[in-house]
């Protein structure tokens, strides 16, 4: 990698650390390379903060104070990719080519403490932490909440973490949902035997095996609408919803508008309506699914009434702390009592808005159970004439409470974690 490139690396990991989301800077760091180059500087930005604990464990070891955030950024990189096992000798130069603007006693910083590093390497070893929590914090980058999680899912020991840790990442896939109103099963794989690319598939959705030449920025269905980019996950909500064989369908929390698509794709004469609370999220989805009737509106403030209505809750997003590696990074516990409160609060209007024989889904991308479970048994003990459809979810991916869970190192599809439940309303006698 070229020092100009390492440079717009570093910059991005700066704005990370600043507390920018990556999935907001890593698209301005690939629009200013080159196609070819644009899958080395993603493995790099998400390697660096997918091991920045580790990193900075590894800086404390060879440097007193630490230093300013280009820097850090720097010996962060430097140490990262002298552990993947590239040339030394590359790595410093090229990292301190990309510090040219630095003076010569920054750069000499960079340039001491890895040639020190590479004198004197440093591994930890789980003797020098206190507890096996700040091992797995420091060491998988795996904040104490995280842990809690996958206690709750029967992980208990520091060997099982580890190893379900490893399966999570090791089958990590980027996933898409083929629009089978344009794009058959026969099509798709014609198409990727032309590009010499095999692909997983999971009913309409698929992951490639490899990325094809020149990238996922070249990959034709992806550009022109036949896909998109949704994960595996996503299909359980979808499905539940699909499943009610409803006419008139509410999406209430529906940006960006992935479970509204495959939902239009399956139901095409389907009405289907998006409420969104976001402005510029509702245009987007006004943009993305032309045609729906979009509501900028607070979902706990909609009226009407719908026979399906799906609710994917806002939520803190566990499940897909595999793609979103920066979220690990966070100590403090995602689920605050202000968003559990919100999903209630949805929650119980969205049962509202549901008409007569409908159904409601409720859905997160959380592996919580306060998030989940918890928050649907609460419901039915003050709404007892509403009830858990106990045949919408197939037995590979039902839990005890009949949803739709997905526990991503359970299943090793390289997906993320999701959690959804298909809710009905007796009849009145």
């Amino acid at each position: 990698m070229s020092p100009e490139d390492q440079r717009k690396v570093l910059t991005a990991l700066a704005r990370i650390d600043a507390g920018a989301w990556l999935e907001k800077v890593q698209p301005g760091l690939l629009a200013g390379l080159a196609a070819s180059r644009r899958p080395e500087a993603t493995a790099l930005l998400r390697g660096v903060v997918e091991e920045r604990r580790l990193l900075d464990w590894v800086m404390d070891r060879f440097v007193r104070h630490r230093p300013r955030s280009l820097l850090k950024q720097a010996l962060r990189l430097g140490f990262y990719r002298l552990r993947c096992g590239h040339a030394p000798h590359a790595v410093v130069d090229t990292l301190l080519a990309a510090l040219a603007e630095c003076d010569a006693r920054e750069r000499g910083l960079v340039n001491g403490v890895l040639r020190s590093y590479l004198r004197k390497p440093v591994e930890p070893l789980r003797t020098e932490f206190s507890t096996d929590a700040d091992y797995l914090r420091v060491v998988h980058g795996l904040p104490l909440w995280m842990q809690k999680l996958m206690h709750a899912h029967g992980v208990g020991t520091l060997e099982e973490i580890v190893d379900a840790l490893g399966r999570w990442r090791g089958q990590r896939r980027l996933w898409m949902r083929r629009e089978t109103t344009r794009w058959t099963e026969e099509q798709l794989l014609a198409e990727l035997a032309a590009l010499d690319v095999q692909a997983v598939q999971q009913g309409a959705w698929f992951a490639l095996s490899q990325l094809p030449t020149g990238g996922m920025e070249a990959f034709a269905p992806l550009r022109d609408g036949r896909c998109h980019v949704q994960d595996l996950s996503t299909s359980g909500a979808v499905q539940l919803a699909v499943a009610s064989g409803a006419q008139t369908l509410l999406d209430l929390c529906a940006a960006p508008g992935g479970k509204a698509l495959a939902i239009a794709d399956q139901l095409p004469t389907a009405e289907l309506t998006l409420v969104e609370a976001d402005k510029g999220r509702a245009r987007e989805l006004e943009r993305r699914l032309a045609g729906k009737r979009v509501i900028h509106a607070d979902g706990r403030k909609v009226e009407g009434s719908w026979q399906c209505v799906l609710l994917d809750a806002p939520c803190s997003g566990s499940g897909s702390a595999i793609h979103r590696p920066d979220m690990l990074l966070r100590d403090t516990d995602p689920v605050t009592k202000s968003v559990l409160a919100q999903q209630a609060e949805l929650l119980h209007h969205a049962a509202d808005l549901v008409c007569p024989g409908g159904r409601l889904v409720y859905s997160t991308c959380s592996l919580d159970p306060r998030e989940n479970r918890e928050q649907i048994h609460a419901f039915l003990n003050t709404h007892s004439d509403w009830y858990i459809v106990q045949d919408a979810v197939p037995a590979e991916f039902r839990d005890g409470d009949a949803a739709w869970t997905w526990i991503p190192w359970q299943l090793q599809l390289g997906a993320g974690g999701a959690w959804a439940v298909a809710l009905a309303r007796r009849e009145s006698k």
